[in-house]
């Protein structure tokens, strides 16, 4: 007789997070409740797309357009500084 152990509770909770962040590869949109424009930081692109209220494929597309600024740097993932997007969103 074999012995069959169940994976705990939190084994399952990070499996299905694992696989849901490795679906697609696209941003997710992030709140931006805390995000604050009027001091520096810096803002992801997952804030983008709440703040523009768009998607990851049209934040792309109009960054090659040049309807919206490329990143002003990126270290492991793209980022804008709070003063560029202060500039787009007019606040």
């Amino acid at each position: 007789m074999s012995l069959i152990l169940k994976p705990s509770v939190t084994d399952r909770v990070l499996d299905e997070r694992n696989i849901a962040k490795c679906r697609n590869g696209h941003a997710k949109p992030k709140s931006v409740e805390f995000l604050r424009l009027d001091t520096a930081g810096r803002v992801r692109v997952g804030h983008m797309l709440t703040l523009l209220q768009i998607s990851h494929s049209t934040l792309y597309k109009r960054m090659e357009t040049g309807r919206l600024p490329k990143p002003d740097g990126k270290d492991t993932r793209p980022y804008w500084h709070t003063s560029t997007v202060r500039a787009l969103v007019g606040k």
